[in-house]
């Protein structure tokens, strides 16, 4: 855990993360010999002297209580702009916290989808991680490395806008041509699961007829949810009402052939993260079985997007062998 001490009830900060002259918002604490000793109190600025002490005591972390995690989400996303230009904070890092961060906000976007300032946080979010990704060639797989294997609704949703991220910049959008409304609709795409019975999203086994068409209206109720605000633009919504159409018309709920491309790269996104994800019914496949599929479904997905997938996926273009 790159030198953490790991501690029941606390997570480390990294003091690279800290912005100096800034008030945190939640207590500080460092490993004493009994235990936890508090720090610097929430309401405290902490110093550029605060940080130069540390270090000279070869302290490199602090700890916050994990009760006050929301907090901490709050302290990042407000900072999230500064730590990316700082140069002195590893690109491994900052996607790292942009990842939590992106992650965070989904799960508040699922438990209460009607705030409009969670939305306008995501968008403010999204301004970031675009910004991130720009600055450097492929840095988006510094992020698709913190991808975790076990499905959740909301680390989805931030999954599917980290592959939409990468998949638009290499087909070539840019944040001035659509690269932005595509990652904040795909960030959003399967909010309107909160009005889904958790029993029927965690269901072990096979959905029944009745169930499955319960789940279909998702992708409606998050049409509606996402209209409702003014952060969401109407560029965003065919990544969010397109997640499951296909190609053949064969998809839900329109059944329709001529798709966005915002809807093509959602779905070939949405559909490789389901199978590379741990799920209630299913272990997660590899990259390499998941582009397969995807791939040999030539009635299904877009060639481009999938050999765009191909690419990102890879270390270097030629050794993706599918």
């Amino acid at each position: 855990m790159d030198g953490t001490t790991i501690l029941d009830g606390y997570t480390p900060v990294n003091l690279e993360v800290l912005r100096l002259d800034r008030i945190p918002g939640f207590d500080l604490y460092i490993p004493g010999a009994k235990g936890m000793v508090l720090y610097r109190e929430k309401n405290v600025i902490f110093t550029f002297k605060n940080l130069k002490t540390l270090l000279e005591n070869n302290v490199r972390y602090l700890y916050f209580k994990n009760t006050e995690e929301g907090k901490y989400f709050d302290y990042i996303e407000n900072n999230l702009p500064s730590i990316v230009k700082d140069n002195k904070v590893s690109s491994e890092k900052k996607a790292s916290l942009i990842y939590d961060s992106s992650a965070h906000l989904a799960q508040q976007l699922i438990s209460d989808p009607d705030s409009k300032k969670t939305i306008q946080k995501a968008s403010k979010m999204v301004d970031t991680v675009v910004s991130f990704t720009a600055a450097g060639k492929d840095a988006y797989k510094d992020i698709i490395r913190m991808l975790p294997s076990d499905y959740y609704t909301h680390t989805h949703c931030a999954n599917v806008a980290t592959y939409c991220l990468a998949l638009g910049q290499v087909l070539g959008l840019t944040s001035n041509s659509g690269l932005w409304e595509l990652t904040l609709g795909a960030l959003l795409h399967d909010i309107g699961k909160i009005r889904v019975p958790q029993e029927i999203l965690n269901k072990k086994g096979p959905l029944s007829r009745e169930e499955f068409e319960t789940v279909k209206q998702h992708v409606q109720w998050g049409m509606e949810i996402a209209s409702r605000t003014r952060s969401v633009p109407h560029a965003s919504m065919p990544a969010i009402a397109q997640h499951h159409e296909r190609i053949s018309g064969k998809g839900y709920p329109f059944g329709i052939k001529e798709m966005h491309q915002f809807g093509k790269i959602v779905a070939v996104a949405d559909s490789f993260d389901a199978m590379t994800t741990n799920r209630p019914y299913a272990k997660a496949r590899s990259s390499f079985e998941a582009i397969l599929i995807i791939k040999t479904q030539t009635t299904e997905y877009d060639r481009n997007i999938v050999n765009a997938l191909i690419e990102v996926m890879a270390d270097k273009k030629a050794e993706v062998k599918v």
